[in-house]
């Protein structure tokens, strides 16, 4: 039977907005105690709604009052929902599987040594891809091993590698109680998870002080062996402006943050962003990633940016914070006024740049300090308002419905961090109820009806365009993975062929290994999925502190 009923399959906070959509004829819902299935609460349901992205007539339950901790269901007519909790941890479970779909995709580890490798045995691998690798132009070799298999293939992108850091550090910079750990000294999960990372970026930094695109093969394919197994001829591609901006913001980011754990890791990212700094310096202009000749690559996950302004936005504010040089402060400000300083999508980052300049007081500006805070609570009252409706998100506000493009699961997961953000900054409940609301449609009310992220419950992506659950011993797929999501425009041959023309913007996904632009998952999606689950996580039951306060 087609489930009628959407909740969000990973639960609730008890005193976080709560809704369910509901595609039934009734005029009222009931929670019934899954325990005994005896009906705890009632209300009624809203309006019939029209929602245009699914094509679905929706009415919504709101049970935001209702605050009692357990495990429930909802019930309308004859029809009920699947089963969901609601507790003051709701979010912990998330935050941890998350976590460790980023080390289940780490290239050049030995997952069977690891916890993870144990807890998950059926999606461990050995040591893979640690031979030397050739520059695309040129016979020189380099060890290019660790960092994560960033998408759905093995291969691994320094903007990418860079954004998933750069998520993975301010979740723990602006929560750092949600991944503390019982020994102060040592080093937390996220960030020991985050050096894996950031190791690999050094690595991918030429003597020039330049910065490699991405270490791939030339045809990107899903290869269908083990990762230690894969026997493709990968090459580390040319250098290029955008991998050598964020390279050089996210290290100057993690130089505080790793300074009191490993001061000579600290070090050694300090050198490493001078020297990108340099090199960015004295290129003649910026130019944006273009695949090379003599590559049969698509260019798909390479993310190429013809827009640096937000990049270098972001790489001023990081810059600043860790040397206070008056000639970053001078460019930022230049900027600022010119670029999108909300986004924390692919090729929208300002974001990381205004929360950097909020937390950082050596700003000390509070012209600059308004004009963020203005336009944070600007983009959040439009999403705000546009989340009242359909299935809770917000990609409607964006122009010709370019919300659901490739990846549209970022552009929901940026919209909530922004609200979230407004929410810290100025401590609205609309703002919040936005966030709920979006990150709620990730996790199961959506017209799919699944949560986007595998494992995180029973209706989930089981077949996503990912090599290491495709080669696994395992029917279920890799945990902790977020897929692309819909796609309107449906990006490639096999979703064009199944879907067509008609289909509502938000029922353009497929869950086959074959839909590159709706199924294949991206690490850079987990962390900023991450991020989001964090605000919620640390605060449990208690009211939201605001993090963000300057």
């Amino acid at each position: 039977m087609k489930k009628k009923i959407y909740v969000s399959l990973c639960g609730y906070l008890p005193h976080m907005k709560k809704t369910a959509v509901c595609l039934c004829t009734g005029d009222s819902f009931s929670i019934v105690d899954a325990s005994d299935n005896q009906t705890v609460y009632s209300g009624p349901l809203s309006e019939p709604y029209e929602d245009p992205d699914s094509g679905d007539t929706v009415r919504k339950a709101d049970f935001s009052d209702f605050d009692r901790k357990g495990e429930y269901y909802i019930k309308c007519g004859y029809r009920r929902s699947e089963n969901f909790v609601i507790g003051d941890d709701a979010y912990s479970p998330l935050k941890r599987l998350l976590l460790c779909g980023l080390k289940l995709n780490r290239c050049g580890y030995d997952l069977y040594r690891s916890d993870s490798g144990n807890i998950f045995k059926d999606f461990a691998h050995g040591k893979c891809h640690n031979d030397f690798t050739q520059l695309f132009f040129g016979e020189q070799l380099m060890n290019v091993s660790g960092g994560w298999h960033c998408g759905g293939g093995y291969g691994k992108y320094t903007t990418v590698t860079a954004l998933t850091c750069a998520f993975l550090l301010y979740s723990y910079r602006l929560y750092p109680e949600s991944f503390a750990s019982d020994d102060e000294s040592a080093l937390p999960d996220i960030l020991d998870e985050c050096r894996w990372g950031l190791e690999w970026l050094l690595k991918m930094q030429a003597p020039d002080g330049g910065v490699y695109h991405k270490c791939d093969v030339p045809e990107r394919l899903i290869a269908p062996l083990t990762a230690d197994n894969d026997d493709g001829t990968y090459y580390i591609f040319p250098e290029s402006s955008q991998a050598a901006v964020v390279f050089t913001a996210v290290t100057a980011l993690a130089v505080p943050i790793y300074e009191k754990y490993d001061r000579m890791f600290a070090r050694r990212l300090s050198r490493a962003a001078s020297n990108a700094w340099l090199w960015i310096v004295n290129s003649s202009k910026y130019e944006p990633w273009n695949v090379p000749t003599g590559s049969s690559s698509t260019g798909l996950g390479d993310f190429s940016d013809p827009d640096d302004s937000d990049d270098l936005l972001w790489m001023m504010s990081e810059m600043y914070a860790l040397t206070g040089d008056e000639s970053f402060l001078r460019n930022f400000k230049e900027l600022i006024y010119k670029t999108d300083s909300t986004g924390f999508s692919f090729n929208s980052i300002g974001g990381l740049a205004s929360i950097s300049c909020l937390m950082n007081a050596d700003f000390n500006d509070p012209t600059l300090d308004f004009y963020i805070k203005k336009k944070f609570g600007d983009r959040a009252d439009k999403l705000a308002s546009a989340a009242l409706s359909g299935y809770g998100n917000a990609l409607s506000v964006r122009s010709d419905l370019s919300g659901y493009s490739e990846y549209s699961n970022m552009n929901v997961i940026s919209d909530c961090i922004v609200c979230q953000t407004a929410y810290m900054i100025f401590g609205m409940q609309k703002y919040l109820d936005a966030a709920a609301s979006m990150i709620q449609y990730i996790l199961g009310i959506n017209p799919i009806g699944i949560s986007y992220i595998t494992g995180s419950a029973e209706d989930c992506p089981s077949r996503p365009r990912h090599a290491g659950s495709r080669t696994s011993d395992s029917s279920a797929p890799c945990p902790g993975l977020i897929v692309g999501g819909p796609n309107y425009f449906r990006s490639d041959d096999f979703t064009r062929w199944k879907l067509n023309r008609s289909t509502p913007p938000a029922k353009c996904y497929i869950d086959n290994v074959c839909s590159i632009s709706t199924n294949e998952p991206s690490l850079c999606l987990s962390a900023a999925a991450l991020l989001s689950a964090a605000f919620f996580d640390r605060n449990g039951s208690r009211s939201f502190d605001l993090a963000i306060n300057s």
